[in-house]
This record gives structure tokens, C-alpha cells and sequence, in this order.
């Protein structure tokens, strides 16, 4: 029994479906301590007013560090430097999500102003659901491998009488897009969305099929 082999790729584009929102805080004390348990407050606070938009919120690890600025003298031409204690800084990431289709985002940002002293946001759109896609991805490379195959087979006077094996490696994606800028708060939060749009995420994949013929 003679058989046909065959290797299809191919891609799809599709839309992110996901906006992400990137809060750094850095929280500012004189103590190790109280900078900590105030920054801990803080991050509170931004999540009470996350938790009016959305309930996709994710908090990072906290961390406490010095905040030292170094500082040279000169006398002379002889150049002297220290590091200045200031205090300290707490620090961590919070991160929201939000559909696609999320129309509050400005109102979101205005209600974030208040803490734009320790605060600073930035946005990425990104493919969550993609488990679909590359199942119709698959699906559409099989049905091609077997178009392909009867043509072959034709050509051959063979015909195809089932599948012998299938190789397939499942592919990793980056489905993360930067498509939105990054953002102060301070700026008049228009620029956020309208202006920037996300580009498609490109979902690429290939798998080998053969197929048992006879004639």
C-alpha cells in the first residue's frame, strides 16, 4: 500500500480581545515599616475603584527598598560623592483587564487621578481566548492537508482510502499586542483610546498528514 504525504501551514489574523491595564505604585515613607503598611492601604484603595469596573484584577508581589539619590560635591578639583537617604519606596504592580468593548476606560482613569502622585498606568491590548483560534486553525489546516492530498492522489490514479499518521506540534503564541501608548495620568486621557488602535495578533501553524492510498 502506497501512501501520500503531505504539509500544510497557514496563518489567521485576529482581533485582541482584551485591554490590560498596568498600574506601578510607588509608594513613598520615611520608615521601612509604615511605607509599608501605608503602601499596602494604598493598593487597597486602587482596588476599591478597580473593583467598580471589573472583578479581572491581579496584585503582584510587594516589595520595600531605600530610595537613595547620589549627590557629588567639589572642592576644588577634587570630587566627592555619597548617596542621600531619602526614606523609602514600596513597590508593586497591579494589573485589570477589560473586554475589548470596555467603554468606561476614560471614566476609569478620572477616578484613578487621585493617586497619581504614587501611580502610573499604562494599557496593551491582548488575544485571551485563544484556545478557539488555534482550534480553527487546526481544523482548517486538516480539511486542507486532505484537499490537497485527493488532488495528489489523483494525479497518481490513487485513491485515498484513510490516514496513516498525523504530525503535529502544538505552537506557542505571543498574544500580547502593544498597540495602545503608554500614558500619564496627568494627560487628557482622549489619547488613551481612539487614536491608537490595536493591530491583529497573527496565529501561524503547520501539520504534516499521511494518508494510506491504493489503485
Amino acid at each position: 500500500m502506497s501512501k501520500i504525504t503531505v504539509q500544510v501551514s497557514d496563518s489567521i489574523s485576529v482581533a485582541p480581545d482584551t485591554i490590560v491595564m498596568y498600574l506601578n505604585v510607588n509608594y513613598k515613607g520615611k520608615q521601612h515599616k509604615t511605607c509599608f503598611d501605608s503602601g499596602v492601604d494604598y493598593c487597597h484603595k486602587v482596588l476599591e475603584v478597580l473593583s467598580k469596573y471589573t472583578n479581572r484584577v491581579e496584585i503582584g508581589n510587594k516589595y520595600v527598598y531605600e530610595d537613595k539619590k547620589r549627590v557629588e560635591t567639589k572642592k576644588g578639583n577634587k570630587i566627592t560623592s555619597y548617596y542621600r537617604r531619602n526614606g523609602f519606596i514600596f513597590n508593586t504592580f497591579i494589573t485589570a483587564k477589560f473586554s475589548s468593548d470596555f467603554d468606561m476606560l476614560d471614566n476609569l482613569v478620572k477616578d484613578l487621578e487621585e493617586f497619581n502622585e504614587y501611580c502610573s498606568v499604562n494599557f496593551s491590548y491582548c488575544l485571551e481566548d485563544t484556545e478557539k483560534y488555534k482550534d480553527e486553525l487546526l481544523s482548517h489546516l486538516v480539511e486542507l492537508a486532505r484537499v490537497k492530498a485527493d488532488i495528489l492522489a489523483k494525479a497518481s490514479n490513487l485513491t485515498i482510502v484513510g490516514v496513516d499518521s498525523i504530525q503535529y506540534n502544538k505552537s506557542n503564541y505571543d498574544t500580547t499586542v502593544y498597540g495602545m501608548r503608554c500614558v500619564d495620568m496627568n494627560n487628557n486621557t482622549q489619547s488613551i483610546l481612539g487614536t491608537e488602535t490595536a493591530k491583529p495578533v497573527k496565529l501561524s501553524d503547520s501539520v504534516v498528514v499521511i494518508y494510506k492510498t491504493k489503485g
